[in-house]
């Protein structure tokens, strides 16, 4: 049995790390990695395949800089560089209470802040303050975080997607910087 979780839990790790890796190093993404779209095949070290790509989102460049910006301040547990990365984005609440932008921008796009459905979650920040102002350019990637999440959470295999695509991030900011 601690094989077989230690093996699952190599495996969420190989999906998070692919879906960094098709996020910031090709712009495009499969917006649908739950359970049915993923196969592991047969034989020696059962490989990884992703299917259906028909939810699928293209990042800008810009986007993409929007978007490493906030995984690098994520994985530094930088509240003020996430915040200010997240409304970069376009999250914008009623009061601009940056608590409830920090909470939102977390547990959308890295770790789950609290055990809430999304929507439940979403109307815990609106008591607080209501969000006004959505990133729909970035809601496909917290829609992958939270699916590969929850398959890490369900196989008992729990997943910060921030410590998954930091090194894509860094490495997307040192690149279109060294370019630009």
């Amino acid at each position: 049995l601690l094989l077989l979780q230690w093996e699952a839990k190599r495996k969420v790790s190989t999906l998070l790390d692919a879906q960094g890796a098709q996020i910031f190093r090709l712009g495009t993404f499969n917006a649908d990695p739950h359970p049915g779209n993923v196969f592991l095949t047969t034989g020696k070290g059962g490989r990884l395949g992703l299917l259906d790509f028909g939810c699928h989102k293209s990042l800008t460049p810009l986007e993409r800089v929007r978007l490493a910006r906030l995984y690098v301040a994520l994985a530094d547990h930088d509240e003020e560089a996430i915040v200010a990365a997240a409304i970069d984005m376009g999250v914008r609440t009623k009061s601009m209470d940056r608590s409830v932008i920090l909470d939102f921008a977390v547990h959308f796009f890295d770790r789950d802040v609290a055990p809430l459905s999304p929507p439940a979650f979403l109307l815990s920040l609106r008591a607080r303050d209501k969000i006004t102002s959505l990133p729909h350019e970035y809601m496909l990637v917290a829609r992958s975080s939270l699916l590969l999440r929850g398959l890490g959470g369900k196989l008992r295999a729990p997943q910060q997607c921030a410590r998954s695509w930091e090194g894509e991030a860094r490495r997307y900011l040192r690149n279109y910087e060294g370019g630009a």
